[in-house]
């Protein structure tokens, strides 16, 4: 199957793409070793629902464009919070979403 024409791109067609708004990185704060484990959950600011998040070799991503609170729970480590804003790339004319690059480490308790 060839690319998919989004509306939107007037001058070339723009193939589906699956770029995630989000990467993160979950790992333990005292020895760095990687978490892949973690449970993560990415609630949109302006809504109460969450946003699917999937992990793939201890890699996290996921969210289109919007505002999250991105909260990491594992069980034997402090949960941590972070807000995160998935902004659209202006620079291309299909709107691609910009990628976050998010590393936490996980404070044991």
């Amino acid at each position: 199957m060839g690319p998919v024409p989004l509306q939107g791109c007037a001058t070339r067609r723009c193939a589906f793409s699956a770029t995630p708004g989000l990467i993160l990185r979950v790992k333990d704060a005292q020895s760095g070793a990687a978490i892949c484990d973690a449970e993560v959950t990415a609630t949109r600011a302006d809504k109460t629902t969450n946003e699917p998040i999937f992990t793939f070799n201890c890699v996290s991503q996921g969210l289109s464009e919007g505002r999250y609170i991105v909260s990491i729970h594992k069980s034997g480590y402090v949960d941590a919070v972070r807000n995160v804003v998935v902004e659209l790339n202006d620079d291309d004319e299909c709107k691609s979403v910009r990628t976050v690059e998010l590393e936490v480490a996980l404070d044991p308790e």
